[in-house]
């Protein structure tokens, strides 16, 4: 599977689950906390609608896959949700991810959620808000992703851009494929 017919996938995975009147609430659990399982699965549903086949959490040994596309080789994809915030500093668990398997062609998602302009109301905030508060850009997030992956679909925030949800403020939900390198990953 080409990193480019992944993030095709990830983007449909969530245009086609969320209708407008489901907006709402689905922006509330973006914005609640950690929804890289939410987004996985949605991922799941879309690949296997479109005749993939594949295992979710799939036991590897003492470890779990988040996802395995058996095709003539297994894919191993694994992913994770960073906080702006955050920058990419906690890239480094989804390359510790990706070395677990040094047999196998692995792909890892990375989402990331943009929610500096979002004034949606909620009664508690993650983290007391820290996630509007991020001083990050995304240009400046993917460069820093460049430092922990040789391979990283797509290079630019309007490509990477999922889906932006508007009303209550703005909130930017993106996706990045990122493959580790003939050597090994995770220069930091």
């Amino acid at each position: 599977m080409r990193p480019s017919t992944l993030h095709k996938l990830i983007r449909d995975s969530v245009h086609r689950v969320v209708s407008k009147r489901c907006e709402r609430g689905f922006r509330f659990v973006l914005e609640s906390g950690s929804t890289e399982g939410f987004l996985r699965d949605l991922l799941a549903i879309e690949m296997q609608t479109h005749g993939y086949v594949l295992s979710r959490e799939f036991r590897k040994g003492h470890q779990i896959v988040d996802l395995v596309l058996h095709q003539h080789n297994r894919i191993y994809i694994e992913a994770k949700q960073l906080r702006l915030k955050d920058h990419a500093r906690y890239a480094k668990n989804l390359v510790n991810d990706l070395n677990r398997h040094p047999r196998r062609h692995c792909l890892g998602i990375v989402y990331l959620l943009d929610a500096r302009k979002s004034t949606f109301k909620m009664k508690v905030q993650l983290a007391r808000g820290a996630d509007r508060k991020a001083t990050c850009e995304v240009s400046e997030f993917i460069s820093e992703l460049g430092e922990f992956f040789p391979r990283i679909y797509p290079t630019n925030k309007k490509q990477a851009l999922v889906r932006r949800f508007s009303g209550s403020g703005r909130l930017d939900l993106y996706a990045f494929v990122v493959e580790r390198g003939k050597q090994g990953i995770g220069r930091r």
